[in-house]
């Protein structure tokens, strides 16, 4: 009855006598009606149940015989990395984090809807104003969300974004200056 290759833990169903049992497995000796279980006292209304365990109590390491498992091993093969067993806390990304990634994603996606290149350096005066136009448009949007970075994994999440936006600033100032 039990298998081997299982974790939950189902006992197996008690016999319960129900009086219609009792009843008819009942016998008649001289016209007294004897029955096959034990007398019920006076005060209960209900019928005894019979058990085939022992009164034992079973530890966690010990199984009783009349217990059966239903749950198999674990598996011996890694977990697809879509799993959520290989997104631990530490790899699991803050709102912020995805917040900062997806300016990230927006600005790019500007450049190519604009023809700008990725470095600055390739870029004309007037890309070069645009995207800080546009990164600067990100970043209020970011603060109206969330407010300035105030905590040290705030500032560092946005750092990158930060220094990105104070070049260009930069680049804008100085190629007013030249003109």
């Amino acid at each position: 009855m039990p298998t081997t290759n299982t974790g939950i833990m189902i006992k197996p169903k008690k016999p319960v006598y129900s009086p219609k049992e009792s009843i008819s497995s009942s016998s008649t000796s001289g016209g007294r009606v004897v029955s096959s279980r034990r007398p019920v006292s006076s005060g209960t209304k209900t019928p005894l149940v019979t058990s085939n365990t022992s009164n034992t109590p079973v530890s966690s390491n010990e199984q009783s015989p009349s217990i059966q498992t239903i749950n198999p091993k674990r598996p011996t093969t890694a977990p697809s990395p879509s799993s959520d067993i290989w997104n631990s806390p530490q790899q699991q990304l803050t709102p912020l984090e995805i917040e900062a990634r997806d300016i990230q994603e927006r600005m790019g996606k500007y450049r190519l809807r604009h023809g700008r290149p990725h470095d600055l350096s390739q870029m004309t005066s007037k890309q070069i104003y645009d995207e800080k136009c546009d990164m600067q448009q990100e970043l209020l949007r970011y603060e109206n969300k969330y407010s300035k970075p105030t905590t040290s994994e705030q500032k560092r999440i946005m750092k990158p974004l930060y220094d990105y936006y104070r070049q260009l600033k930069r680049l804008v100032e100085k190629q007013q200056q030249q003109t």
